[in-house]
């Protein structure tokens, strides 16, 4: 997962949240990678350093995250209806872990399928 943190970021209880939804995630071996506004803004070397970390940690996981990949093929990026659509999936989802409501464990909670193209 990547993470754009701006300033609130920095803030105690925000890095609290951040730090129980990473070791959350990393449970279910998903990793996160954190880039502040400021590595982005300034393409400094720890803003390099992360995206090699994300082309390596893309690499690792090729066979896990081709269907995905030929899933989104048919994707249009500029139909933001359809953006903010899965924007606002993957941010259920994500709550609804978080809060406990599913569990990745619960074969009959979470099924993912693959569906007709978009």
């Amino acid at each position: 997962m990547i993470e754009i943190d701006g300033e609130q970021h920095d803030e105690k209880d925000s890095k609290e949240h951040d730090y129980r939804r990473d070791q959350y995630l990393s449970n279910f071996h998903v990793t996160t990678v954190r880039i502040t506004t400021n590595e982005l803004n300034n393409r400094n070397q720890s803003y390099f350093q992360k995206i090699t970390q994300i082309i390596n940690l893309l690499e690792l996981h090729k066979q896990v995250l081709q269907p995905y990949k030929e899933a989104s093929t048919a994707f249009r990026l500029n139909d933001s209806k359809k953006a903010v659509a899965v924007m606002r999936w993957q941010l259920t989802i994500l709550s609804m872990l978080e809060s406990g409501k599913i569990n990745l464990h619960d074969n009959e909670c979470l099924t993912i399928q693959k569906y007709p193209r978009w």
